[in-house]
């Protein structure tokens, strides 16, 4: 008697038309009898419609997902309105679900979706944005709630405590009986809780559990809690993860043994420039200029740490790494992708540590900043020394100035390849704005906290001719890599950015119009036509603001298997090799370059990763970590200078009105990047009338007049920490 599987039930299906099969139907037509083999049917339908591969209707019958063109997806965006799921089936862009077609489900739920048919409104959208690619789809089934729980602002009402989850994301409300809860009597209006949704295939019930009290928003660490949860960044690695680490010997002499094909550069002094706090160190370069260098090249040596010895596809740290994307850092803290024994330690390039690298050399032009030869290999340095940014300019700068007594001692040896490098960087740079990539830096402002993680002071980040060097030389060997590895005609994962959306480049102009700023004509496909903007815009005293303005008009890049060009850099191959222990789209990269590099000496089977299918499917992936990264590091900064500006609300804040509505005006505080509100209300002079024409509002006796782009001298009214509002009172106009 032959024991029913799971292929045969996909093949019955299979060969059936697209009428719904009744338990009846199935067992007739696998030729089911015996009670064993009926059993083992029932099981494998329940388990086949828990995946979501069947669907089983009001009518008791079993439909095959497939011949409906159903998608797997996962919820991964919910605003009050709408949502987006990711497509898990074929891996096309996310699928964008009305509220109404959501039938429940809440973000990161997985589920099953039908495509649906465009409507006029819709069609017309579609042809007034050329570039939309959106489908709209229906939530036909939730299969797996993987949210375990949320973290909610508590209202009591009687024995009910009434849960509205802090994310924005959410528009449902929670309910928790606290009739038999101990700890009752702390569950007030207002107070922050853990909530845990319930184990339940009724994905419809909002009743849910509190483990967890975390009191007010001011408390210590609960609006990082809150961030985290709201993100899904992870804090801490599973136990088979940990176990793995034992494996690694922390003597990488020892191992050194084993790895005879890699080239030997510990006599090189190769040197890392990063921030005075990083921990983690992924580059370190080199530069052979003169002597054994050709006339008229530069020897350019960027080595970077090889993640992907330790980490291989399949393992315990590589799920934990895929699950993160890459790390997420706080003012004050950071949740790394890779166990700290990796991140801070045995792929770290810590000063006289021998480490192993896979190196990108390169022979460099040094009148046209091209690229004339190029090898990848890999190696084992030992860095000079840890070097930072501040350090490598100042130390230039007495240079220049020949300011020999406050010379460092530690940085004279190299002092000449410093300055080779400051020399090539500015080649580099300069070819890449000839050729028409973007340049420009839009200031920032950093957190300073106290050990009790209070925001102390918000100042401005710095940044100079190192911060470019660094990012010159990551830059080109980013590009060299991508280049080789397109000759070599492997799938690989390409650093993308499409050109800028028309609809948001024209509100871009109009902005600028507000601000009484005149621009030429900017073609979406010409980068130097936005660059000669750029250039118009800095310098004024509204640069920071519309620099990061304009950053938003743009379409973020991301990865994809496809290369469709890199419009901000104006590079034709581009991809991301230098980060591999904060970012998994390095680690496929060195993965890649390995097979590429052991290949070339043995023929090797082709690794099972190593296909269009996976690549595509994982670049998705990481990208929409990336933006959950960035998101909720932007957020938690947003949070800190909130906490600042209410401990300091009794100070007075330059700003410029960025926004007029017809009941006050938004106002960007001056060297926060933050903004508030000033409703009219609180001016206390007049009564404001709204121009819904010439967007002002104008004193109705005193003709006094706010509009987009003035300068104002503003303080603190109120601040809301939970509802992330900022409402401020204006003071006076600031030439």
């Amino acid at each position: 008697m032959k024991i029913v599987t799971r292929e045969d039930i996909i093949y019955l299906f299979s060969g059936k038309s697209d009428v719904p099969l009744s338990f009846a139907d199935i067992k007739h037509g696998l030729n089911v009898k015996s009670a064993k083999n009926l059993y083992t049917v029932k099981k494998i339908l329940d388990s086949m419609t828990a995946d979501g591969d069947l669907i089983f209707t009001k009518g008791e019958k079993y439909i095959f997902s497939q011949k409906l063109n159903f998608i797997h997806g996962t919820v991964v965006l919910k605003k009050r309105n709408f949502a987006f799921v990711t497509d898990e089936t074929t891996g096309g862009k996310d699928i964008f679900v009305k509220s109404s077609d959501l039938a429940g489900a809440i973000p990161q739920d997985t589920v099953v979706m039908q495509i649906m048919p465009d409507s006029a409104y819709y069609l017309k959208k579609k042809q007034k944005n050329k570039d939309s690619e959106t489908k709209r789809g229906r939530v036909v089934r939730i299969i797996k709630r993987n949210l375990k729980n949320i973290k909610a602002v508590v209202k009591v009402e009687k024995n009910i405590a009434i849960l509205t989850p802090v994310s924005p994301e959410f528009d449902d409300l929670f309910y928790f009986d606290m009739h038999k809860f101990k700890e009752k009597g702390k569950l007030k209006n207002g107070v922050i809780v853990n909530a845990v949704l319930p184990e339940t295939d009724d994905f419809s019930s909002r009743i849910v559990s509190i483990d967890k009290i975390l009191g007010d928003i001011e408390e210590k660490d609960a609006e990082e809690e809150i961030i985290l949860n709201k993100y899904n960044i992870y804090k801490s690695f599973g136990e088979k993860a940990l176990k793995e680490l034992d494996e690694f010997s922390s003597d990488i002499e020892e191992s050194d043994k084993k790895e005879k094909e890699r080239v030997d550069l510990t006599a090189l002094p190769f040197i890392t420039i990063d921030g005075e706090d990083a921990k983690d160190f992924d580059d370190a370069v080199y530069l052979q200029s003169g002597g054994k260098a050709k006339a008229g090249t530069a020897k350019l040596y960027v080595a970077i740490a090889d993640v992907s010895y330790f980490v291989k596809f399949g393992s315990a740290i590589d799920d934990e790494a895929f699950k993160r994307g890459n790390s997420t850092y706080f003012p004050g803290s950071v949740y790394p992708m890779l166990p700290e024994k990796l991140s801070n330690g045995l792929c770290s390039l810590l000063p006289e540590k021998k480490r192993f690298v896979m190196v990108c050399e390169m022979d460099i032009d040094l009148k046209t900043g091209s690229i004339k030869k190029k090898k990848i290999y890999k190696g084992v340095i030992k860095t000079f020394g840890r070097l930072t940014y501040n350090e490598v300019y100042n130390f230039l700068n007495a240079v220049d100035e020949n300011k020999d007594d406050v010379l460092n001692e530690k940085l004279t040896p190299i002092k000449d390849m410093l300055i080779g490098m400051r020399n090539l960087s500015k080649i580099l740079r300069n070819k890449r704005v000839k050729n028409g990539s973007l340049n420009f830096d839009p200031v920032k402002s950093k957190v300073e906290l106290d050990e009790n993680k209070e925001p102390i002071s918000v100042v401005p980040e710095p940044r100079n001719f190192a911060h470019d060097l660094i990012e010159d030389f990551m830059i080109t060997a980013n590009c060299a890599v991508a280049e080789f590895i397109e000759s070599k005609k492997i799938p690989s994962i390409y650093r993308v950015h499409e050109r800028p959306d028309e609809d948001k480049v024209k509100d871009f102009f109009k902005m600028l119009k507000y601000f009484k700023i005149s621009v030429p004509n900017v073609s979406t496909e010409n980068p130097s036509d936005y660059q000669k903007m750029l250039d118009k815009i800095k310098g004024t005293p509204l640069s920071a603001f519309l620099e990061q303005a304009f950053l938003r008009s743009m379409k973020i890049a991301v990865y994809s298997p496809v290369n469709i060009r890199h419009f901000g850099l104006a590079l034709s191959s581009y991809t991301h090799f230098t980060s591999p222990i904060r970012r998994y789209a390095d680690l496929i990269i060195h993965r890649i370059l390995a097979f590429i590099i052991s290949n070339e000496k043995n023929e090797n089977k082709v690794p099972e990763w190593l296909n269009a299918e996976y690549l595509k499917s994982v670049s998705n992936a990481i990208s929409r970590r990336e933006k959950l990264s960035s998101d909720a590091e932007r957020e938690y900064l947003d949070f800190k200078k909130m906490q600042f500006l209410k401990k300091h609300e009794q100070a007075l804040y330059e700003g410029f009105i960025t926004n007029v509505v017809n009941f006050g005006f938004f106002v960007d505080i001056k060297g926060f990047f933050i903004q508030g509100f000033v409703h009219v209300s609180t001016i206390a002079d007049d009564y404001y009338e709204y121009s819904d024409y010439s967007k002002i509002l104008k004193g109705r006796h005193t003709k006094k007049i706010f509009k987009t782009g003035d300068g104002v001298l503003v303080s603190v009214y109120s601040i809301d920490l939970l509802k992330r509002e900022i409402d401020l009172r204006f003071v006076k106009f600031q030439k």
